[in-house]
């Protein structure tokens, strides 16, 4: 399923018409496909941007910027 997820980014690197397919089969979707779901959480994950929120360190609002 990754690497499914990982092959529908790549769609359009190779030929317009692929990447026409998707945009249409796409265009009306409320919500994107699983595997683009998984593959843009598997590119998240190895980032490193998840072991840094799991981490703590991430931006933090103090009390006069909630209060506006």
């Amino acid at each position: 399923m990754i690497e499914q997820g990982n092959g529908i980014q790549n769609i359009g690197d190779n030929s317009i018409p692929d990447w026409l397919f998707n945009f249409f089969a796409t265009i009306d979707a409320s919500h994107p496909y699983p595997s683009e779901r998984v593959g843009e959480l598997y590119r998240w994950a190895m980032s490193g941007d998840y072991l840094d929120i799991l981490n703590g360190n991430y931006p933090v609002m103090d009390n006069k910027e909630l209060q506006g």
